[in-house]
């Protein structure tokens, strides 16, 4: 039978948790059914759950041709999908680990020889089973020794990983201890070990450098080689390749029209001569040759990096030694005071630019004559691997305001920094966002290129490592930004971000405007009630008026509730509007015929709201002369982000950022927790001023009727020179697809590809060139960030 053999192959994964399984379901629990056998016949049609880890709807709504076959979904996974990379839920926690380095997906299947050979997700394993058998999830953390010392997570039954990473690490609790970190030691070598039976060359080196430069240095040097030959971690699908030069790369950089001299600041303190020296080789291994190092050494107190920098022979190095202690700003307006190039390219002395770094910031200067260039960037850890490659997006000013993604690679204009002064002495920590804050506000030319240009070495102690390790950056950034603001005579508070390294810019909401909120609906009276409901229960901001359109209710219950709510707020309106269902043209006759405010707030009757300053969070932002539509932080109804802006191109034309990862997780480099700039908003909750929405004529009632009308009215804000908005401080549930039907008979098929094919046709450029708040490099077949 199927279902016997089905019923052996989830048996046999360990994936599917027996007891979650009666404790989630209590008629099952009941009826003293078998879990397993009632899951394969019954539960995953009923879109029941295997366990706390693996989400039967999610897998079925990701994956289609799996719905489509009619497959159990955990025995697709089982059999094909963890093989294929597929993500067996939206997951809090799986998330958490998936993007970790303290789980190191190589290290657990090479420990652990059962979960390899029977082809186990291994952080799924480590969720349902790992921990409770004290197996651990990298060298680096030892499971028995935390819940040892943790007894209230081992008495909570949390997994210890779960329980660091999500607080435990904020609250200093160690995750080893020295017998342990042996232990992690000892772990290593067998994993090298028996890496060397099938390469006996690589033990015999392996001896030779321990022999040579001790056991800790081998180990480590070996760890690499092995991490290289086991191939990277499945969520750090990146790897640097690196880039040939051709002769007709040699013959473009010839042909530059323009060919400045790039002068690299550097300062120098205390660093260990082996990363100074490898800083000094990756500049010195430029293809583009036009360049000088300008070196100021802060009075270090190390004598091997002072020694390092007296033997320097290269005459294109200059080096200038301080006779005090000046901190990081001081020592870079030191080198600055060496520099004679046109540009100037900003440089750690313990990081790496890869060799075609100069080479594609001076070809973007000859094609843009931009006067600030930035790249993507890499992590480098100790043992010279890679990892969590930051593909950022083109220059986004409110991104930028809340948190400095441009970093590394930095490269600008000389006069620019001397016109604002050089860096501040006393930010230090942020002294670099100040600086581009200060240069930004003296030009727009600046240019992005879509690649990784820089490495940030991972030293413990270093932002790169961690920017929490720097408080005292957090403080100097959020000094930085407040001056920034106050130099531009912008009203503003500037606060801690939710995240390390990341600010919230608290605008001034002026005159107290009237917002009218705009909400179209046909019966789901339930749902009207809900929504209304929790915008009178939730807001803290008073002045606004609801205008509901029913569009050919029948109901009595509908009827007699809009009776109902009309009695609760003086501000509460409703009117009929009964023409065939057209989500555009209802919007705009709402506008035309009933609003009276200043901004115009579009809202879905299956929204409920969560945040009571969700008004304020938007107006805040709508009420800006230069931004067009602000949009919410939405969820579903089991936490899991439903929108956070939209992205163009993602499945062909549009699709939500970050949809189904949990609402607790930070997101893409703290994208869900930042205020930013994006290209597009779904309308389910929307806010523009009302003038705007009458300038482009609101939305597109003839072409896109139902779908992509506010995608379309978006891109066509952005074009006539806006900025569009996400905030995550509005936050609110999307009940989704509940108060309308499916696109499921020929008709509205038909219709839904005629609006593919507008918006593919209308809006071709960006398709084309790409999101300017997304990156090249990142998938546009998921919503996740993942790599391309």
């Amino acid at each position: 039978m199927i279902w016997n053999k089905e019923y052996k192959i989830v048996k046999k994964s360990g994936l599917f948790d027996e007891g979650y399984y009666l404790k989630s379901y209590e008629d099952i629990r009941k009826a003293d059914i078998d879990p397993i056998k009632h899951f394969i016949e019954y539960g995953w049609k009923e879109g029941r759950n295997p366990s706390a880890n693996f989400d039967t709807n999610f897998y079925l709504e990701s994956y289609p041709d799996v719905r489509e076959a009619g497959i159990n979904p955990l025995v697709h996974y089982i059999r094909y999908g963890s093989k294929e990379g597929r993500v067996p839920a939206a997951l809090k926690d799986y998330d958490l680990l998936v993007c970790n380095i303290y789980f190191d997906k190589s290290f657990y299947l090479n420990a652990y020889k059962d979960v390899k050979d029977a082809e186990i997700d291994p952080i799924l394993h480590y969720l349902e089973h790992g921990y409770k058998e004290g197996r651990n999830p990298s060298a680096n953390f030892d499971t028995n020794f935390y819940l040892e010392s943790c007894p209230d997570v081992r008495e909570a039954g949390i997994n210890p990983l779960v329980h660091f990473l999500r607080s435990g690490r904020a609250e200093g609790r160690k995750i080893s201890n020295e017998n342990s970190m042996k232990m992690s030691k000892y772990v290593k070598l067998m994993m090298i070990l028996k890496h060397a039976k099938k390469n006996p060359h690589f033990v015999r080196k392996f001896i030779k450098e321990a022999k040579t430069n001790g056991v800790r240095h081998s180990l480590n040097r070996a760890k690499a080689k092995l991490h290289s030959a086991s191939g990277p971690l499945a969520a750090r699908k990146y790897e640097y390749k690196q880039p040939l030069l051709t002769k007709e790369i040699i013959k473009e950089i010839n042909d530059f029209t323009n060919k400045p001299l790039i002068s690299i600041i550097m300062p120098v303190y205390n660093v260990d001569p082996k990363w100074l020296n490898l800083a000094i080789k990756s500049i010195e291994n430029q293809w583009y040759k036009n360049w000088e190092l300008c070196i100021a050494d802060d009075k270090s107190t190390h004598k091997k990096t002072v020694e390092y920098l007296k033997n320097i022979k290269n005459p294109k190095i200059k080096v200038k030694y301080l006779e005090q202690n000046l901190n990081i700003s001081g020592a870079s307006n030191a080198a600055l005071e060496l520099a004679s190039g046109e540009y100037i390219a900003l440089m750690d002395n313990d990081d790496e630019i890869t060799p075609d770094a100069l080479y594609e910031v001076v070809k973007a200067i000859n094609e843009t004559g931009a006067d600030f260039v930035y790249s993507d960037e890499n992590k480098l850890e100790m043992d010279g691997s890679f990892s969590d490659p930051h593909f950022k997006p083109d220059f986004a000013p409110d991104m930028f305001l809340s948190q400095n993604y441009i970093s590394h690679l930095g490269v600008i204009k000389k006069s620019l920094i001397e016109k604002v002064g050089g860096w501040e002495i006393g930010l230090e920590g942020a002294q670099d966002y100040d600086l581009y804050l200060k240069v930004l506000e003296h030009t727009d030319k600046i240019y992005h290129i879509q690649k990784v240009l820089y490495y940030w070495r991972k030293i413990p102690g270093s932002t790169a490592a961690e920017f929490s390790d720097k408080s005292y950056a957090q403080d100097a950034g959020i000094k930085a930004l407040q001056n920034a603001m106050n130099r531009r005579k912008i009203d503003v508070k500037v606060e801690n971000g939710k995240y390390s390294g990341t600010y919230k810019v608290r605008y001034k909401i002026l005159n107290n405007p009237l917002v009218s909120i705009i909400i179209p609906f046909k019966d789901k009276p339930e749902l009207l009630k809900m929504c209304i409901e929790s915008i009178l229960k939730k807001s803290t901001y008073k002045n606004f008026e609801i205008i509901g359109i029913s569009n050919n209710s029948t109901e009595q219950t509908t009827f007699n509730e809009m009776q109902r709510l009309e009695k609760l707020h003086k501000g509460i309106k409703f009117y009929e509007y009964n023409v065939p269902f057209n989500y555009s043209d209802i919007n705009n006759h709402a506008v035309k015929t009933y609003a009276k405010g200043e901004h115009i707030l579009l809202l879905n009757n299956d929204i409920e709201i969560i945040t009571p300053d969700w008004i304020e969070s938007m107006l805040e932002h709508s009420q800006r002369e230069e931004i067009g539509c602000v949009g919410a932080k939405l969820y579903y109804p089991n936490d899991k982000i439903q929108h956070a802006g939209v992205i163009i191109g993602i499945g062909g034309i549009a699709g939500h950022s970050h949809k189904y990862i949990d609402k607790m997780s930070p997101g893409y480099f703290s994208r869900l927790e930042l205020v930013q700039n994006i290209s597009a908003i779904t309308a389910a909750c929307l806010m523009v001023k009302t003038s705007i929405f009458q300038e482009l004529e609101g939305l597109n009632e003839e072409s896109l009727k139902i779908a992509f009308n506010d995608v379309d009215f978006c891109l066509r804000v952005q074009e006539n020179g806006y900025r569009n908005i996400f905030t995550p401080y509005c936050e609110a549930y999307h009940h989704e697809s509940i108060s309308r039907g499916a696109e499921d008979n020929p008709e509205k098929v038909a219709r839904f590809n005629t609006e593919v094919e507008y918006m593919k046709k209308r809006h071709q450029k960006i398709l084309e060139n790409g999101d300017p708040y997304y990156n090249q490099n990142l998938t546009l077949n998921r919503e996740d960030f993942s790599l391309r």
